[in-house]
């Protein structure tokens, strides 16, 4: 396993600065990575396999990650807002599926 480097800076960036770029090229096992949003770089932190991780000094937390990640999958989700027929439709299916 490579070397990870932790740094601590002053100040995370600006909110309209942050930005998260994970990409894999052909024919390799691992993903890169370079995050400036710390809720990204917090979840990616364990899978850090080489790189560098950067800590804010006043609040202690993970804010930038930049380096490889191990060979797992990458997933991203977002919180689905549904209305209540949406929720009524998916859970009558749900229903149905479970009935079979």
């Amino acid at each position: 396993m490579s070397e990870i480097t932790t740094e601590y800076i002053d100040k995370t960036l600006e909110t309209d600065s942050q930005e998260i770029s994970i990409f894999k090229l052909s024919g390799e096992k691992h993903y890169s990575i370079s995050c400036t949003i710390p809720k990204y770089a917090r979840k990616y932190r364990d899978r850090l396999t080489s790189g560098r991780v950067l800590i804010n000094k006043v609040s202690g937390q993970v804010v930038e990650l930049h380096g490889v990640l191990d060979s797992s999958n990458v997933s991203f989700s977002k919180k689905r807002d549904l209305t209540d027929e949406q929720r009524a439709e998916i859970a009558d299916r749900f229903r149905k599926n479970v009935s079979l």
